[in-house]
């Protein structure tokens, strides 16, 4: 996202469309004050958004808009979901998960911590049903595949 000051600079805020860039461009700037990855203290916090941000690359790229608090989805808590299955992919526990989102725009400290707790450990199950469904396919794969190595022989 620009910096709120270059729309102005560059004079697009002269027009209704600008005007709105600009707009949610301040919005944008005003949650993400003292957050986003410049905020993350640990490097292995950081490693995680950097790799959320290439498998949304490799799909859909909202992460990234995500991350930094715009609303993807018109649902709030859909937009808090998402993201948090995009670091659950890759976090260790649920402490991890809560603390990197924290330091994104969808983060509200307004709402209740006990909300944010019961989406992180939602995400974690399906990431895990997810990745335990897809281990059980590859074994039956590799167990038929095998099956049908050792009667050809």
């Amino acid at each position: 996202a620009w910096h709120p000051m270059a729309y102005w600079r560059c004079k697009i805020a002269d027009t209704e469309q600008g005007q709105e860039k600009m707009d949610e461009a301040l919005r944008l700037f005003s949650i993400m004050k003292g957050r986003g990855i410049e905020s993350i203290k640990y490097i292995s916090d950081r490693d995680i958004i950097e790799k959320a941000a290439e498998l949304s690359a490799r799909q859909t790229n909202d992460f990234s808009n995500l991350y930094y608090g715009k609303k993807v989805y018109e649902n709030e808590d859909e937009n808090v979901r998402r993201l948090m299955l995009y670091l659950a992919t890759f976090c260790k526990n649920k402490t991890q998960l809560l603390r990197i989102f924290k330091t994104s725009g969808q983060f509200d400290n307004k709402r209740a911590t006990d909300i944010y707790d019961r989406i992180a450990e939602e995400q974690i199950r399906y990431t895990i049903n997810k990745s335990c469904e897809n281990k059980t396919k590859q074994d039956v794969t590799a167990n038929t595949l095998q099956k049908s190595f050792d009667k050809s022989k």
